[in-house]
């Protein structure tokens, strides 16, 4: 009587550890950018008070507001945080003429490793519209909005595709 063999080689299972430690290798690094890009896209979710209060403020009067304006709206920026965000703040700054409006997002010790202590900016400028009415704000992501300089940037890869 001839016995078979039944069961896996360890040929066998070293070849299937070293599959699972290629996928892993790459699913890894992966998920740690889908998570801070999920951090990032509550960083935006926060701004939307600001902005509300800056294009409130904008089509009222025709001006961006400085700081002490925008809360003369009841928002006050610097009392909105979150999870992941220990700062938001509004400023406007005024180069060669142009007014340009900026809110600020600080990210804290409690973000992503990548994102801690990173800044990174909603910017706006009132637009120039042919005719004598000015158009809707327009805002865009970006690292600086002219005037100061950011350096401390949040990295491109981890914005959301609506800022990319």
């Amino acid at each position: 009587m001839k016995r078979l063999n039944s069961g896996f080689t360890l040929i066998e299972l070293m070849i299937v550890v070293a599959i699972i430690g290629i996928l892993a290798a790459v699913a890894i690094p992966q998920y740690q950018n889908y998570v801070a890009r999920a951090q990032v896209a509550e960083a935006l979710a926060l701004t939307a008070p600001v902005k509300l209060a800056a294009a409130e403020y904008y089509s009222t009067t025709g001006n961006l507001p400085t700081s002490s304006e925008l809360e003369t709206t009841g928002v006050i920026p610097s009392t909105i945080t979150g999870k992941y965000v220990s700062a938001v703040s509004w400023g406007t700054n005024k180069n060669f003429g142009l007014v340009t409006g900026k809110v600020s997002l600080t990210f804290g010790p409690q973000a992503h490793s990548a994102l801690g202590n990173k800044v990174f900016y909603l910017c706006t400028g009132i637009p120039s519209v042919a005719g004598s009415s000015k158009g809707p704000l327009v805002w865009r992501c970006a690292t600086d909005c002219g005037g100061s300089v950011n350096m401390n940037p949040l990295d491109k890869k981890y914005l959301p595709s609506s800022c990319q």
